[in-house]
């Protein structure tokens, strides 16, 4: 089932239910089950400005809306392991231009090396492409702060 095309409060019911449901699964499963989940988001046009993460609306906003791209999927899976328990010390965004893809994307680093949004539905490795690093954030408190590069 697509929790992505249930009602707004449904969405938001069985996103807190799928956060609970982590805590239960190794780390690895945890990723990939995140991974897997935030690849069933309907993707449309880039909605919001990624490069300003700290003016973004919350998750739970978007999710209730329901509108998402390529880039917005990194902020939910962020959401998503950070309200499931894991340490914001962990978890870092980066927007990427990815030359050898022709693309720019936003993804999730864990543990400075594993990847979440750069291959759909997956967990990688760093990228061995030509990157180049457009801009980093981590949560602290209530919003993104940037990192220095």
């Amino acid at each position: 089932m697509n929790p992505f095309i249930l009602a707004p409060e449904e969405r938001l019911d069985h996103w807190k239910e799928f956060r609970r449901s982590l805590p239960s699964l190794t780390e690895e499963e945890q990723l990939r089950a995140v991974a897997k989940y935030w690849a069933y988001a309907p993707l449309g046009k880039m909605v919001h400005d990624i490069e300003q993460p700290q003016e973004l609306p919350t998750p739970w906003e978007m999710i209730s809306d329901g509108n998402w791209d390529k880039n917005t999927v990194a902020i939910g899976m962020e959401f998503t392991l950070r309200l499931a328990g894991w340490n914001t010390d962990r978890l870092q965004l980066q927007l990427i231009k990815d030359d050898d893809i022709s693309d720019v994307i936003l993804i999730l680093i864990v543990d400075d090396s594993l990847v979440l949004n750069y291959d759909y539905s997956e967990v990688t490795n760093y990228p061995e492409t030509n990157i180049t690093v457009m801009g980093k954030w981590r949560f602290s408190g209530k919003t993104y702060t940037p990192i220095s590069l």
